[in-house]
Parts: C-alpha cells; structure tokens; sequence
C-alpha cells in the first residue's frame, strides 16, 4: 500500500495527531483505489517504454493506466485567472480551467468525467482600504 501512495512512516506522539492522520490517509486510499478501478473498467492503457531483456526485438507494450500515471499526465491541465477592472475601481478576479490536451481529454472522456468551467467563484480581489471611486465620463 505505501509503494503505491510513496509515504514513508510516519511517528506521531499524540492521539490527535494519529487520528488526523488517519482521518486523511484512510479518504485518500480509498480515493486512489477507486481511481484505478474506475481506469481499470474504461479500459485505458499506457504505452510501456521498458526494453525487455529476455527480447531485444520486441517493441513498446500497451498496460493498463495505473492511477499514478494518470494522475501525472491530469496534473497539468490548464488553469489560469483573468483579471478584470470593474467599473468602480475594482480588480475582479475569474479562476477558469482552458481545455485539456488531446490526451488528458481522452483520459477524462473514458472515466465518465468533465471538467468544470470554473475552480471556485469569482471574486473581488480589490485591496482591503482600497477606495473605489466611480471614474470619470
């Protein structure tokens, strides 16, 4: 289990902190074996780079996506945030997430997934003490 999640042992003194760290770890398993059942049931696979030893000759093999794998090829999907000025003075600040590349939209079109259009909602990020003053016609 550790192998696949990469932790290290973990000595905490403390009962709450061993509960917190259960509390987290427990959720986070179940989320990664989850992941790899959903990958394991669309089909998905990786393409294997390895040399066989035993076959010099023989080419890349397809495997199935392990959740590692897929997770590293999501990681980068786009995020960015526009900043707008509101009519008052104001900054405005829209999270919004840009498509995916050709692959990682195949990965989350086989699991059944969709990408929000936006991360969390927008706000104003004018600066505390900022006075806004209506501009000039």
């Amino acid at each position: 289990m550790k192998s696949n999640l990469l932790l290290r042992p973990m000595w905490h003194r403390r009962s709450e902190r061993i509960q917190a760290h259960v509390f987290v770890c427990v959720p986070a398993y179940a989320l990664w074996k989850a992941l790899a059942h959903m990958l394991h049931h669309a089909g998905i696979k990786t393409r294997v780079r390895k040399k066989n030893p035993d076959d010099p000759e023989a080419g890349p093999q397809d495997r199935p996506m392990s959740p590692a794998v897929a997770l590293k090829r999501l990681h980068d999907v786009p995020i960015g945030d526009i900043f707008l000025e509101t009519v008052e003075g104001g900054k405005l600040r829209l999270r919004r997430v840009a498509r995916p590349n050709p692959e990682q939209a195949a990965i989350i079109a086989a699991l059944g997934l969709s990408l929000p259009e936006r991360i969390c909602a927008d706000r104003d990020v004018t600066p505390k003490g900022f006075a806004t003053q209506p501009r000039p016609e």
